[in-house]
């Protein structure tokens, strides 16, 4: 049997997210409600998660979210370093102007020397290029958190003129996850029902845009939706059902 290493993985996304907030990459809304989402079922059909404020696990047992302990050892979460806000030093307009000009110079030194070593090392790729301006490509990763499988068919609404729209339609066995890269922004309609009976699990018509990252996690009673890279501080949009990502 292959090891649980999905709460280690889940733990990893919160102190992934947390590192965001901390560098203010993302605002503490934008932080909660992106951590809503992680969440885990065990083999007990157990809910587990992480405390968005101390970061602890817990437990839902049918009523409530309780402090627990995960079936499976976890490496523990540091505590969160507090930043220190520098203080400012006047100086003259003088200064401020000569400090300014050599300033301008050193940016413009380390952004052409910067690029190119961000290039050649993959930390700044072509899509990264793209997605500066707007013709990135984006991606919709669906999790199946069901006991049973899954199928996911993803369609283009709008393509190009004299284009055939583009389709996706995959499987997920329970407990699988899988991302789809979406080529071209648009629109696009994503469908979800079970393998076995064909029970529709919920449609959503998505505007995917040049850098999106859209989730879709099922669960046993509903299907969730999230755009990682900006996500909604409106309980109902992480929802299909009721989302305004769904349109």
């Amino acid at each position: 049997m292959q090891p649980d290493n999905r709460f280690q993985k889940l733990q990893d996304d919160y102190l992934a997210l947390r590192k965001q907030l901390n560098s203010k990459r993302i605002t503490p809304a934008q932080f909660d409600a992106a951590q809503k989402n992680l969440m885990i079922r065990d083999a007990q059909g157990r809910h587990w998660t992480l405390g968005a404020k101390d970061g602890k696990w817990y437990m839902h047992d049918g009523k409530a979210w309780v402090l627990a302990n995960p079936p499976i050892a976890t490496t523990p979460i540091p505590a969160t370093p507090i930043a220190t806000p520098q203080k400012s030093q006047s100086k003259s307009n003088r200064g401020c102007l000569i400090g300014g000009c050599v300033v301008f110079m050193l940016v413009c030194l380390l952004s052409v020397g910067g690029g190119f070593w961000a290039y050649q090392s993959g930390a700044f790729t072509l899509n990264n290029l793209l997605n500066l301006v707007g013709l990135g490509p984006g991606s919709i990763e669906v999790d199946n958190f069901r006991d049973d499988k899954i199928d996911v068919k993803i369609t283009q609404l709008e393509p190009p003129k004299d284009s055939s729209p583009i389709q996706s339609s995959f499987r997920l066995a329970a407990f699988d996850v899988r991302s789809n890269s979406i080529a071209q922004p648009g629109k696009y309609r994503v469908e979800f029902s079970t393998t076995d009976k064909n029970i529709k699990l919920g449609t959503c018509t998505l505007n995917v845009q040049s850098g999106d990252q859209y989730q879709f996690v099922l669960l046993p009673e509903r299907t969730a939706v999230n755009r990682v890279n900006k996500p909604s501080s409106v309980g109902k949009d992480f929802v299909v059902e009721t989302s305004s990502l769904c349109r």
